[in-house]
């Protein structure tokens, strides 16, 4: 009984040195918790897990139905391992490491842009910007050329995100890009905390810690600079008359903080200037947008073509299906 007594004080300390030799082999934490600990220890798609006084208390749930329990029908609060995940990454003030009012507020800016007309209305945006990734394969299908699928996928979907936010091209894919690179180093330091080789080298985390603060200062400035610049353009812009008119996700966001006729009828330059505050949510919200599409649908991008790699007959039923509708060239269709 003494011993039961103890083990519930330290919690579920045990299984941190399993964790450790896992996760430090490059094992994917959340298969940690569905593939290991669920099965080996029978637990059905909801259990506690306590690593006091490693790290903080979790539920992990390994069952979708389960997972829309706090995420769509009751929202719950953000774990606090979000908001240090996120934060040296993308900022505070996100829709992605927020709760409450702010949260809302980030939640009514951006929902315009996920609406069905508009993800519609940015198919031909997509195609395009996926020309140059699709040149690039051919190329290196002729070649031979042994290359990285995750690194080419990272440009194409950054192009994408970028375009739709800021309503230009960046061309990361044929002319590289120092936001992607810099974003991709900050998402890599963000990861490592996870590392037992970094948490328990404080020179390490300090040579981390100084790279990281250099990097995402750099990065805050190029975007900032897109944001404020956009901002003195947006009044002369007598297109954009209404959210439905907005070209981009960042014109959703920068109307609200735009003078009101009367007030630019007055000649109030300044009436409504973008404070500090809100140029830093607008910031951080950018940067969510960027993260949030970058990991997953560079994942999905490489697991599809991964899959189709074994499965010939797939890819031809695909192509034949194009050919009958769209054309069997690229000129054609």
């Amino acid at each position: 009984m003494a011993w039961h007594r103890l083990m519930f004080a330290v919690g579920a300390i045990s299984v941190f040195a399993v964790i450790v030799r896992f996760i430090y082999r490059g094992y994917q934490q959340r298969r940690f918790y569905r593939n290991l600990l669920a099965r080996r220890h029978n637990l059905d798609g909801i259990f506690y897990l306590d690593l006091w006084p490693i790290g903080p208390p979790s539920v992990i749930l390994t069952r979708p139905e389960l997972c829309d329990q706090p995420a769509i029908i009751k929202c719950a609060v953000r774990h606090p391992v979000a908001d240090d995940t996120l934060t040296p990454v993308v900022g505070h003030g996100g829709i992605a490491n927020s709760n409450g009012p702010l949260w809302k507020k980030s939640h009514t800016t951006l929902l315009p842009a996920f609406s069905w007309a508009n993800i519609r209305s940015l198919a031909s945006l997509m195609a395009e910007e996926c020309m140059p990734f699709r040149n690039l394969l051919d190329k290196l299908s002729e070649t031979g050329e042994v290359f990285s699928l995750e690194d080419v996928a990272a440009k194409l979907v950054f192009d994408i995100i970028f375009r739709i936010i800021f309503n230009f091209p960046l061309k990361a894919q044929t002319d590289g890009s120092q936001d992607l690179d810099d974003l991709r180093e900050l998402m890599a330091f963000a990861e490592s905390q996870s590392d037992p080789a970094v948490m328990l080298n404080p020179f390490a985390r300090l040579k981390i810690w100084w790279r990281r603060k250099r990097i995402y200062k750099q990065l805050d400035i190029s975007m900032t600079r897109k944001i404020r610049e956009r901002f003195v353009a947006l009044p002369q812009d007598e297109s954009i008359s209404s959210r439905r008119s907005a070209q981009s996700i960042l014109d959703l966001m920068l109307r609200e903080h735009l003078p009101t006729p009367s007030e630019a009828s007055k000649e109030r330059p300044n009436a409504r200037n973008l404070s500090e505050v809100d140029e830093a949510v607008i910031l951080s919200n950018i940067k969510n947008l960027l993260v949030g599409g970058h990991g997953t649908t560079t994942d999905t991008i490489c697991f599809s073509f991964m899959l189709l790699s074994e499965a010939p007959a797939v890819v031809e039923t695909m192509l034949q299906e194009h050919r009958d509708i769209q054309g069997p060239t690229l000129t054609a269709s």
